[in-house]
């Protein structure tokens, strides 16, 4: 690259409003949580969409059998710490209490690189479906509203307030991005054992 170029792309590098957020609230990772039987395969190929995972004919454990989100081909995220309802949930779920599971962190600027999609609660919430353009900085920053309202389909919407976080939590405890498609091993951090 010439110095002019060199200049230029710094110069956008360090204004992209996706950036600004992650600096501004430190976010420093990004986690993904499955089965620990998952591992080798994610060594080896990266982190896949389930798309994909069947399409290649790879073996193995689904998180979530409806993903009621949509995005078959997407990777789910929590931003700065695990969604530990959802994971209690679907350690419940599998019934099997042998099983074992890990977190994977994955560097946040990932989503300056990549398709993703922002979500304030529960990407399956009764809101999103439909949705497909939530893809923006403003929706990113959505994340961190200081109220976020959402449905739950058979009762009355809830609202829940900012409070008691750190600048780099969401507001609702299951808020979520789902990078679509695929998750590279230069992507992750490292692998944590979580039970």
């Amino acid at each position: 690259l010439n110095e002019f170029t060199l200049k230029f792309y710094n110069y956008v590098y360090d204004y992209n409003p996706f950036l600004q957020i992650l600096n501004k609230r430190q976010i420093k990772k990004l986690v993904h949580f499955t089965n620990k039987n998952n591992l080798e395969s994610i060594k080896n190929y990266g982190l896949l969409g389930r798309e994909k995972l069947e399409e290649e004919k790879i073996i193995f454990n689904k998180n979530d059998e409806e993903r009621h989100d949509g995005k078959l081909n997407g990777i789910c995220l929590s931003v700065s710490k695990r969604n530990d309802r959802l994971f209690h949930s679907f350690k419940n779920k599998s019934g099997n209490e042998n099983v074992k599971w890990i977190e994977i962190c994955i560097d946040p600027k990932i989503i300056l690189f990549k398709k993703v999609w922002f979500f304030y609660t529960n990407a399956s919430n009764k809101g999103f479906r439909e949705v497909d353009d939530n893809c923006s900085s403003l929706d990113f920053e959505k994340i961190f509203k200081d109220e976020v309202e959402f449905d739950l389909s058979h009762q009355k919407n809830i609202l829940i307030k900012r409070k008691n976080k750190d600048d780099n939590e969401p507001t609702h405890e299951q808020a979520e991005i789902i990078v679509d498609g695929k998750i590279e091993g230069d992507w992750i951090l490292g692998y944590e054992k979580i039970s």
